[in-house]
């Protein structure tokens, strides 16, 4: 489908490292006026994956301008969570044999919110943005969340979602490098360090807005505001750092694991006391 992609209003892409805040980020953002941001709407596996890059390029880029069309027109759009705009973690609190289980699923969602044609729009995709982020952003502004190394793996280790078992297959479909080298690794936990790397990689190399998730948090949301350039909103509930507690195997993995994951330093990202700091946090030490 090939649209008008000379729309008014400005459009924006946020990726994040899974399990970052990416989805509490759009929950923010659906809180700002004329703002819509959307969870997920694209999904990869609909997409053939191509020998020339810019054929998907314009196909996802196609998507992503109809999106907005949809919403000026009052059509419905695609979401990874039917919910509406006002899911703010996709993931339960519950454990189910030992893993916390998605509680959305993908559909269709109105958008019952007041807003003009010069709106902002965030389109939020995780592993597909990261994948194509060197393409993407001659075209749309990019926006990426990270954190702590410790609190993403803490969360992949209890989560059912491919990354528990060290995959993300959004990223694999697109950058078969990825995929060749997650198969060469055998043990979960490696993987999931490279995983971790090729996001930041990803980040990195890009001329692309970064953010941290213990800043939105600390500052209630005034980094991802600025960010995107939304004017604040009075925030239904005041952003603060939750007291989790974790299975007794993702301590023990934690603390057995503490030079392997504190080696994630050399990304750039946090520093190697910042991510010792946050394991002797959790492990007690």
């Amino acid at each position: 489908m090939k649209t008008n992609h000379a729309q008014s209003g400005q459009t924006i892409l946020l990726s994040g490292i899974p399990r970052s805040g990416t989805t509490l980020s759009c929950h923010l953002l659906n809180q700002a006026a004329n703002t819509v941001a959307l969870h997920e709407p694209i999904n990869p596996s609909d997409y053939r994956v191509v020998s020339e890059p810019i054929e998907l390029l314009s196909n996802v880029l196609d998507e992503i301008y109809q999106l907005r069309s949809n919403i000026v027109s009052g059509q419905t759009v695609n979401s990874g969570a039917t919910q509406g705009l006002s899911v703010d973690n996709p993931v339960g609190e519950q454990y189910q044999e030992g893993l916390r289980r998605s509680r959305v699923e993908r559909g269709t969602i109105n958008i019952d919110k007041r807003i003009d044609e010069d709106f902002t729009l965030v389109v939020k995709q995780n592993a597909f943005f990261a994948a194509l982020s060197s393409q993407l952003i001659a075209h749309l502004p990019m926006v990426f969340l990270v954190r702590n190394p410790v609190d993403v793996l803490l969360s992949w280790w209890t989560v059912d979602l491919p990354v528990n078992k060290g995959h993300i297959p959004a990223g694999e479909r697109v950058d078969k490098s990825l995929a060749s080298q997650l198969k060469s690794i055998g043990n979960v936990l490696d993987r999931q360090l490279a995983i971790y790397r090729w996001f930041c990689k990803k980040f990195t190399s890009s001329d692309a807005t970064l953010i941290y998730y213990e800043d939105v948090i600390a500052q209630n949301g005034m980094p991802l505001f600025d960010a995107v350039g939304v004017q604040p909103p009075q925030l239904e509930e005041e952003l603060s750092f939750k007291k989790r507690s974790y299975p007794e195997f993702a301590v023990r993995q934690l603390s057995e694991n503490r030079d392997k994951i504190t080696s994630l330093a050399d990304t750039g990202m946090y520093t190697a006391n910042a991510i010792s700091s946050a394991i002797d946090a959790v492990c007690g030490e």
